[in-house]
């Protein structure tokens, strides 16, 4: 109830929006893993994943947190990945096959910016200014990023690693924010993933 108030809910409710069922079913998903249900998890996971390239980072905390019923990490993992991969294989290989430039342009390169079509629901937020202002910095703005995520989640896993499923909803609640602030094009309403997780 306090989550439908919320701008970050109220409006991709009003205008249905596609983030709102990603976010439920990642969260039905790490309920799942919270269960120690491990390949019910990655079904329900690999189907967020399969939805939206805005489910990958809790996806992928997943990893991290995994168990199997009796607690063993190494079976949790595997049937983690076979659930994420009996979906995402016959849904992602056969479009990818088909097109694999067209996959590309779509999956990897409009999200990060670097498509020829812009997003028209793209806010102002700290990334999208600072390409705006140096557009030079375009293509290699979203490398910088990620090497920098990559550094800092390496860190949080060496110093900081997740335990439990709270604890990767707040790691990745707090990526997710720093990534929807920083990325060249983003939008203000990806801060449902954040809010929801944390």
């Amino acid at each position: 109830q306090g989550m439908t108030v919320l701008p970050t809910a109220a409006l991709p409710m009003a205008t249905g929006g596609d983030d709102l069922p990603v976010v439920a079913v990642l969260l039905l998903g790490m309920f799942l893993l919270h269960r120690r249900r491990a390949l019910a998890g990655g079904l329900v996971l690999g189907f967020a994943a399969g939805l939206k390239f805005t489910a990958w980072p809790l996806v992928l905390l997943a990893l991290v947190i995994v168990r199997d019923r009796d607690g063993r990490r190494g079976r949790g993992i595997a049937w983690l990945l076979a659930g994420m991969a009996a979906v995402l294989i016959p849904a992602v290989l056969p479009v990818f096959i088909h097109d694999p430039t067209s996959f590309l342009n779509n999956v990897i390169r409009y999200p990060l910016g670097l498509a020829k079509i812009g997003s028209p629901a793209a806010s102002a937020l700290p990334g999208h200014i600072l390409v705006s202002v140096f557009p030079q910095i375009k293509h290699v703005f979203p490398l910088v990023l990620a090497v920098v995520g990559v550094v800092a989640i390496g860190w949080i896993l060496l110093r900081h690693r997740p335990r439990t499923v709270s604890d990767a909803c707040r790691v990745g609640g707090w990526l997710m924010i720093a990534g929807i602030l920083f990325a060249p094009a983003t939008r203000v309403g990806y801060l449902l993933y954040p809010v929801n997780f944390l």
